[in-house]
This record gives C-alpha cells, structure tokens and sequence, in this order.
C-alpha cells in the first residue's frame, strides 16, 4: 500500500510538472503571438556584393520593426549581418559596429566605428554605396551620408563623401543609367615578356574614374589564353588619382612580390602603356600604400614613368 501512494505520488508531481511546462510554453507562446502582432513588416531592397565581385546587387530583405523612425537603423542592422542568398557576398566588415545614426528630416547620417575602411578604397566605396541604395529604398529618405568615427571618408579626389542619393550611384544592373566605355588593356604573351593590346568592354556604372577600371581589369587578368596575367595576386588597388597628367597609382604591399624578379619590367609597363592609352595622361608614378619605393624585382620604380613602345609585341 505504502509503495503504491508512493508511485502514485511520484507520478502526480511528474505530470504536475509536465502541466506546468506546458503552461509555461503557451504563455511564451502568447507573448511572442502578442509581440509580434505588434510588429510592422515590410519589404526593403538590402544591397551586396554580387558573387563576381563586380558591383553590388539587391536582394529583397521582409525587415520587422515596431516604430517607424527605427526602420532606418534596421535597415543597415540588416545589412550588417550580411546576405542571405548565396549569389551575394558580405560588403560590410563584418567587425563594423554602428556608433550613431540620425534623420533630419530625410536626410540620414550614418556613423560607423572604425572597422568599416580596409586598405582597398574601391570596396570601401561600394561598401558605401550598399548603405546609400539600401537606406533609399526606405520611403522619405532624401539622402544618406555615411561616416567613421564622425569623419567623412576620403574619395579618390581628394575629398570626402558627402550627402548621396540613389540617383548618384549608377550599378552594371541598371541599364538606361550605366555608361558603357571600350579600355585598352596590355598583357605579355605566354610565350614571351612583350606585352599585347587587348580591349574590353566595360560599365562605368559608379563613381570611379575610368583609370580605375583600367587597372582592376589588369590585376583580374586576361581573358584571352594566349595572354598572361603578370600582376601580383595579392596586389588590391587603394587608389587611383590624376592630377594634370601624371596618374598616380596607389597599390597595396602586395604588390611588393619578393619572387618577381626580371618579370618586373612587363609588369609596370602593362599598367604604364593601358593607362597611357587615355588621352589626358602621359606619365604614371607608382605609389605603395601612400609611398614611394625604390625595390621592385630588377627594377627601380621609384620616378615617374612614361610609355614603352619598345616593349609592345
């Protein structure tokens, strides 16, 4: 008798506690049900690289929010924890806190820590452009500034980006915007050290000068098999800058490829001849993060150099 109260004890405190689970569960449940029938939904164009690493792409985000003047901060929150379909990539480090952002009136200030810039300006300034387009996909934004650490960031002119507008970023996925230009591209032959000419088409679809397509087409590599891609792998562009008409060319320490030894001749004068092909510019000065160097494989490239023809197959 004793061991059956026993059991029927045990049992009772079981599904007293299996009663109270499910109480609690229903309740959580009723919350969030609640929570939820709270919340705004709607549909928001998020930008990111696309997988070509070429520009950047929508993808259509559903993004939750309860006040309407957080929608905004959302919206780049979102952008941040990156893309969901795998036909995108990450723009946005992935260590960028945001500081602050504020809305006077349409126009939006966006504030970011440090971690935002890397060495290469272009990806920085797409990484902007992602915020602008996305931000003016939101209904009454009028124009979206992007900021570190309250400093504006540098352009490749020389200035700092400003106030911007989805009108002011032309995308290759925008056909009646996006300008289509042929460049010059010089590669050396497989079978020899004199460079090739070779033109492709591009679209100028954003606000880099044409400089800057000449030398990312060069560091991506031909697309002919007769012609080879001589520029260090690791090589990203910082920067590109005419002023009259010397092209200043601002690479990363990549570019520095202790194993390039004679090679090096083929390489600078690939950059130097497809970037002479422009008309306004006649001389090129290289630059290494922001520096001059004299050591570059056989060669000295620490003064101003001018087209080749000698080396032209």
């Amino acid at each position: 008798m004793r061991r059956l109260f026993e059991n029927k004890k045990g049992q009772f405190i079981l599904g007293g506690i299996a009663l109270l689970a499910i109480l609690l569960i229903a309740a959580v449940a009723v919350i969030l049900i609640s929570c939820d029938m709270g919340m705004i939904r709607t549909r928001c164009e998020l930008y990111f690289m696309n997988d070509a690493e070429t520009s950047i792409e929508a993808e259509i985000r559903e993004i939750k929010y309860s006040d309407p003047n957080r929608l905004p901060e959302n919206v780049v929150i979102q952008l941040m924890k990156g893309p969901e379909e795998a036909r995108h990539k990450r723009i946005i480090n992935r260590q960028t806190k945001l500081l602050h952002m504020s809305n006077d009136n349409g126009k939006i200030n966006v504030d970011l820590t440090s971690d935002f810039l890397g060495s290469d300006s272009a990806r920085n300034m797409q990484a902007v452009y992602s915020i602008v387009k996305s931000l003016c996909s939101v209904e009454g934004t009028k124009g979206v500034k992007v900021t570190v650490q309250g400093e504006g960031i540098p352009t490749p002119d020389g200035g700092t980006v400003g106030y911007m507008t989805a009108e002011d970023i032309n995308l290759s996925t925008d056909p009646y915007t996006s300008e289509t230009k042929i460049i010059s591209l010089y590669f050396p032959g497989r079978e020899d050290k004199r460079l090739h000419k070779t033109t492709k088409s591009v679209r100028v679809a954003d606000q880099q000068p044409i400089e800057y397509y000449i030398v990312s087409g060069l560091i991506k590599g031909p697309a002919e098999k007769e012609l080879a891609s001589v520029i260090p792998s690791k090589t990203a562009l910082i920067s590109v800058d005419t002023q009259e008409d010397i092209c200043f060319v601002n690479l990363s320490s990549g570019f520095l490829d202790p194993n390039i030894g004679d090679k090096a001749e083929p390489v600078v004068y690939s950059i130097v001849n497809s970037l002479t092909e422009l008309g306004h510019i006649n001389r090129i000065q290289f630059l290494i993060e922001g520096k001059k160097v004299h050591k570059f494989g056989s060669m000295d490239i620490y003064g101003i150099f001018t087209r080749n023809e000698s080396i032209i197959g």
